[in-house]
């Protein structure tokens, strides 16, 4: 009879054992995670938050492209695509749009890009050739009405993964939005071309130089996929 009993209470403690390994419940999901990132495009890695790594308050996350397989770091905000650009909108305290984080590759579909942006080799050509690209997502992201051309630039050669890369600054009008700051580095890759840039939403333009500090920590270990 004891050891019956003793059975049952064994029995009794294995169940609650088991039911305590397997009990645990799902977590959120990280803000670069709530994004489109399975889409055929691309989009941020699963791989988290880097510990440590963030710039001016902004944590960065890893990004891997799905397309092309680059990667890099991204800003950890929720991430939406469009036409061949994966974009960050942060937020200011009052979730106003305050500045718009972009990754661009070159796609070989003449709808988007001129055919003879595969072959530029001096990167400060490929503003002109991603500025199409630009403004469209500056219109789909934004109310803004974006000009045809960037102002005031100002060129700071840069070597990004041992690639010809150079940085830029300027203005873009952003039609009732007002004069807009952007900022951006332009890498001629092995593979293809891409233009990595940020444009300041904000009333006061108080967003920039931390944009472009963002972009230089992302690129900072760029490495070139397919």
């Amino acid at each position: 009879m004891k050891k019956r009993v003793f059975a049952l209470l064994l029995c009794g403690l294995l169940l609650l054992s088991l039911a305590a390994c397997g009990g645990g419940g799902t977590t959120n999901p990280s803000p670069a995670q709530t994004g489109n990132a399975t889409q055929a495009h691309g989009g941020a890695s699963d791989t988290g938050e880097k510990p440590g790594t963030e710039v001016k308050g902004l944590a960065l996350t890893d990004y891997s492209d799905m397309a092309y397989g680059y990667s890099m770091l991204c800003p950890d905000l929720w991430m939406s695509e469009l036409q061949y650009t994966d974009c960050w909108t942060l937020k200011d305290k009052d979730e106003n749009n305050s500045a718009i984080f972009a990754f661009s590759e070159y796609h070989p579909e003449p709808v988007f890009y001129d055919d003879k942006t595969a072959e530029v080799k001096n990167p400060q050509e490929l503003l002109d050739c991603f500025l199409p690209m630009i403004r469209d997502i500056l219109r789909g992201k934004t109310s803004a009405s974006p000009g045809e051309t960037i102002t005031d630039i100002k060129w700071n050669e840069v070597s990004v993964s041992g690639l010809p890369a150079a940085e830029f600054r300027g203005a873009i009008d952003g039609g009732k939005l007002g004069s807009l700051g952007i900022t951006g580095i332009c890498v001629v890759g092995e593979k293809r071309p891409y233009v990595f840039w940020a444009t300041d939403l904000s009333k006061d333009q108080s967003y920039l130089d931390m944009a472009q500090e963002v972009l230089e920590a992302c690129v900072a270990n760029f490495k070139e996929g397919s």
